[in-house]
């Protein structure tokens, strides 16, 4: 599993960087919640590389009917990457309602469900899911949403002032969104490192993907707001 060199370990690191530097980044949005966004977003990461192997030995035990020993290599710490990934994207959903306890929980929960929703797309429903679209992003979002359904959370429970952002606040959700941007080829191509040339597939698709939807971003800001870039 380590045959691929520094070629996959940087892969790996590209996806690592994504969940820590890209999401924390992200979360630096509302002026409130800066150091919260990014320490909790640190503590997830933290947590959740260690916790998934736990989780995955538990998960392909339910399926497979006995344990295995767990394998710590380079594929599985792609995969805590992505399943890392997950746990972070729901914590859009609920970012400034839920204490740590609450995210503890959640970090917790969330990975056994993802495999779980994982071995039925991939292997009851034969889903070719390469960059993580269904198992990861939209399981992540919607579990999100179904945490802030299940405590009762409305939109009005957040005070108006804890939505306001600074231009600093601004500037570091920038940056965010630009390390997601630079390193999502490696993300969707990181678990085909032994398959040089479908990865490169898939690295090169990705790459013409969201250089287009970045200019396609700009452009059409600039139609809806006479010229200007907002």
């Amino acid at each position: 599993t380590w045959e691929s060199g520094n070629v996959g370990y940087a892969m790996y690191m590209d996806a690592a960087a994504m969940c820590v530097l890209g999401f924390g980044f992200l979360y630096v949005f509302s002026k409130y919640y800066v150091w919260g966004g990014v320490s909790m977003n640190f503590f997830i990461c933290g947590f959740c590389f260690l916790w998934v192997n736990v989780a995955k030995a538990i998960v392909n035990a339910i399926f497979d009917g006995e344990f295995h020993k767990t394998k710590i290599n380079l594929e599985e710490m792609v995969t805590g990457c992505y399943i890392t990934a997950a746990v972070l994207i729901s914590l859009g959903a609920f970012y400034g309602f839920t204490s740590p306890a609450q995210v503890i929980l959640v970090c917790i929960i969330e990975p056994f469900m993802m495999l779980i929703n994982e071995h039925v797309v991939l292997h009851y429903i034969h889903a070719k899911d390469a960059g993580g679209s269904l198992v990861v992003h939209c399981f992540g979002a919607y579990f999100g949403i179904a945490v802030v359904f299940g405590m009762r959370v409305k939109a009005k429970d957040l005070p108006d002032a804890h939505r306001t952002t600074t231009y600093f606040s601004d500037m570091g959700a920038m940056i965010g969104t630009v390390v997601l941007w630079m390193f999502w080829p490696s993300f969707n191509g990181a678990t085909f490192y032994n398959d040089v040339t479908l990865q490169g597939r898939i690295v090169m698709n990705t790459y013409l993907a969201i250089c287009a939807s970045c200019a396609t971003a700009f452009a059409t800001s600039t139609l809806a707001h006479k010229a200007e870039w907002r």
